[in-house]
């Protein structure tokens, strides 16, 4: 059986309705079947991470394919009223291989020129090493082949296990990809920049890389936001050996740790004593 049948989406119509029901809440019939799109891509498992609207109201869904333990990104677009955009990849479908084992896109920004950027993470079973990732695609979901190389961008933090959660761009058009870098033994808030094409922008941090160190046991990035100074947040959970608690950490625009910002940089909250994830 197949732990995640359907690469789906599910959208209701409080987000994409223009003529709203009577009764608040309820589903837009006139999107997809009674207001829900249930969309099987292709017989493997598949499952979507990121949702996104186009100004022209299409919807872009990035997440992963996968069969036989191989995952590739995949990304589907459709249009307002839920039908798959036949004008994109492979009838609104595309996938792409980024060469491992383990292809994921869980983070996606829709550029101001139209072109697609998703992120996430890439393994390898013969390493064991996760990398940072990211693909371009063109509007039509043609692989940017102006962005890396044939649209691809992996990086490798410290030899080890490195997954990416969230992305932004800059208004410069440089690109930021936050995660968990793995360094000093532990996994740890790492922040990459990018130059427009998808080059290590290495002015950044140390050699393009913003490294951050907050809990004891593991520190697990999951958003990033931008201010209108420049200036970088980066928002997760930490377990400092006792239970796991929220963070916020600020970053200057070159990557150094913003020490005005709560305690030098960090700001952290548990709540009750238990567990606290964002």
């Amino acid at each position: 059986m197949k732990s995640i049948p359907f690469f789906i989406s599910i959208f209701f119509s409080i987000v994409f309705s223009q003529f709203l029901p009577a009764q608040p809440g309820s589903l837009d019939d006139s999107f997809g079947n009674e207001g829900i799109v249930i969309a099987p891509v292709s017989s493997a498992d598949e499952q979507g991470y990121k949702v996104a609207v186009q100004p022209d109201n299409k919807i872009v869904l990035a997440g992963y394919v996968g069969t036989n333990n191989i995952r590739d990104f995949a990304v589907v677009r459709y249009n307002p009223d839920g039908s798959m955009d036949n004008s994109f990849g492979n009838g609104g479908l595309v996938i792409f291989d980024g060469g491992t084992d383990s292809d994921m896109a869980v983070s996606m920004v829709l550029q101001g020129d139209g072109k697609i950027l998703i992120g996430g993470s890439g393994y390898n079973q013969l390493t064991t090493v996760d990398d940072y990732a990211m693909v371009r695609f063109n509007a039509d979901g043609t692989p940017d082949n102006t962005f890396g190389t044939g649209g691809l961008v992996t990086t490798d933090i410290d030899g080890n296990l490195d997954n990416a959660y969230a992305m932004a761009i800059q208004d410069d058009g440089k690109i930021l990809l936050a995660g968990e870098a793995y360094t000093g033994g532990k996994r740890n808030v790492g922040i990459v920049r990018y130059n427009p094409d998808g080059s290590c922008d290495c002015s950044f941090g140390s050699t393009g890389f913003a490294i951050v160190s907050i809990g004891t046991v593991i520190d697990r990035t999951r958003a990033i936001a931008l201010q209108a100074d420049g200036k970088i947040i980066a928002a997760g959970w930490i377990n400092d050996g006792l239970d796991d608690q929220l963070f916020i950490t600020r970053f200057n625009t070159d990557g150094s740790t913003d020490n005005t910002f709560g305690n030098n940089g960090v700001a952290t909250l548990d709540i009750g004593g238990n567990d606290d994830r964002c």
